[in-house]
């Protein structure tokens, strides 16, 4: 599954060919991809994804996940000092899509398109932390703490995106980062 959120597969190679798509992606794991164990839960399937929040998806007509459950329940910064931050990547993700960046490079012509950044920018993710009422309630009550937790997601962006870039970087022609894509110049 490449988005469990979303519930989106990986395409196979053979769906890809047989529309002519030209270019492979070459993404990291979903948010919610390391170690993520889907479980039930009453009517609902669900898990914890990687920032702490607990989503569902109703097992009868489910086609999907929604956030239901969320790791920050106070807005103090004292909330958020304690909240216990993900970690980037493990270094064996990076340097397995480094193998079949450097493989897809070396015996194919598609164009690589890289995807260093999954998940929410910095209004989405903070809004799958406290939830999306608390989230914005905080921006207009507690702004510091809405500063302080939007602060602190480049961060974490920034960390996987290097990480990523540095095994993967010299294979790509294109990143695309979360909603927003830019053009790699050779060079």
């Amino acid at each position: 599954m490449l988005d469990n959120v979303q519930q989106l597969p990986y395409l196979d190679d053979n769906l890809l060919q047989r529309f002519g798509v030209d270019f492979r992606l070459v993404q990291l794991p979903a948010a919610t991809a390391p170690g993520l164990q889907i479980f039930e839960e009453g009517n609902y399937y669900a898990f914890i994804d990687r920032w702490g929040s607990k989503l569902y998806m109703p097992k009868d007509g489910g086609y999907y996940f929604d956030w239901v459950d969320f790791p920050i329940k106070t807005i103090s910064l004292e909330a958020l000092d304690q909240y216990s931050w993900p970690n980037p990547d493990p270094k064996e993700y990076n340097l397995q899509l480094r193998e079949q960046a450097e493989y897809l490079y070396n015996t194919t012509d598609y164009a690589l398109v890289g995807s260093a950044v999954i998940g929410g920018g910095i209004f989405e993710q903070p809004a799958r932390t406290v939830g999306m009422e608390n989230f914005l309630m905080s921006i207009v009550a507690e702004p510091k703490f809405a500063d302080r937790l939007m602060g602190r997601l480049p961060i974490f962006i920034s960390s996987r995106a290097t990480n990523y870039l540095e095994e993967v970087g010299q294979y790509i022609q294109y990143l695309r980062t979360g909603t927003m894509s830019t053009p790699r110049l050779a060079g």
